[in-house]
């Protein structure tokens, strides 16, 4: 996909013809004519370590996978130089939008609202982003880069001789049960996100969309163990410490939206997480 977006990029030019489509844009329902667009330029301080950042312009304070809310509402995707921080996006429709910024490696999004984009003028947004954090991080399971690729399942090639990526294929040959028959274990320091991590996890597991095990097992499906050690300068005088999951495509009592709602089947389903055979205060998955 990747190598079919660069061809295409060498003949992409959104000032092609303008005068044309200009000439017509009343007869084209929605089309905006050059005169309401501009060029919106961006330059952001990035987080150390940052992978393929990416800057985005959408509704103004909605998260920019909720495009469901306004279906007229413009969004704009551009990849921001790493080596300068620039990102350039030209023929924008005026507007006021709200810009997210996310990259490979960097936990968290940056998000800024009431980015006004003025026809005929061209300013520059400035942003300084840091990675969110709780503090010191003592370990990490995987990549933060909204997807579950790099677990078991996930990128690797399978077997058949044009060796897609295991995801793509029906997920329920990957018998979970089997293949974590106790639940998930992983100890950090010596497993390895690639074998000892499922690229998904599930409350049940099996049931009427699995041909391959139709009858439902919850025992050992929805726990995680997770074991590390501490050095006594990790711990020594500190009261608080923070335990973050990140989330995707996670079904939730919200639905296909971020929207809480009660009648969704298990709209109170709680998360909870026991430290040294202690359990703290449930998490209700919104």
């Amino acid at each position: 996909m990747e190598t079919l977006r660069k061809d295409a990029l060498q003949f992409y030019s959104p000032t092609w013809n303008t005068a044309f489509y200009d000439s017509i844009a009343q007869y084209v329902p929605n089309y905006v004519p050059s005169s309401s667009r501009t060029t919106w330029k961006a330059h952001v301080d990035l987080p150390a370590n940052a992978r393929n950042p990416i800057a985005i312009l959408s509704q103004n304070g909605v998260y920019f996978q909720d495009n469901v809310f306004d279906t007229k509402a413009y969004q704009y995707w551009a990849d921001i130089d790493v080596a300068t921080g620039n990102v350039e996006i030209p023929s924008v429709k005026a507007g006021t939008y709200r810009m997210t910024l996310y990259a490979e490696g960097i936990f968290g999004q940056y998000v800024k609202d009431n980015v006004k984009v003025i026809a005929g003028e061209v300013h520059t947004t400035h942003a300084r982003w840091r990675e969110e954090t709780a503090g010191k991080e003592l370990w990490r399971i995987g990549t933060p880069d909204l997807s579950a690729g790099e677990f078991k399942h996930g990128y690797a090639p399978y077997t058949t001789p044009l060796h897609p990526e295991q995801y793509r294929i029906y997920w329920a040959v990957y018998d979970f049960v089997s293949e974590f028959p106790s639940g998930l274990t992983y100890t950090i320091g010596s497993s390895n996100p690639s074998t000892d991590f499922n690229y998904v996890h599930w409350s049940v597991f099996g049931g009427y969309a699995n041909s391959l095990r139709t009858e439902q097992v919850s025992e050992n499906v929805n726990n995680w163990t997770l074991l590390w050690d501490m050095e006594k300068g990790d711990f020594e005088r500190k009261r608080k410490a923070t335990f973050t999951v990140q989330l995707a495509g996670v079904k939730t009592a919200a639905g296909n939206t971020d929207v809480f709602n009660a009648s969704e089947p298990h709209a109170n389903l709680k998360y909870t997480v026991s430290v040294n055979g202690r359990d703290l205060e449930p998490w209700v998955i919104p």
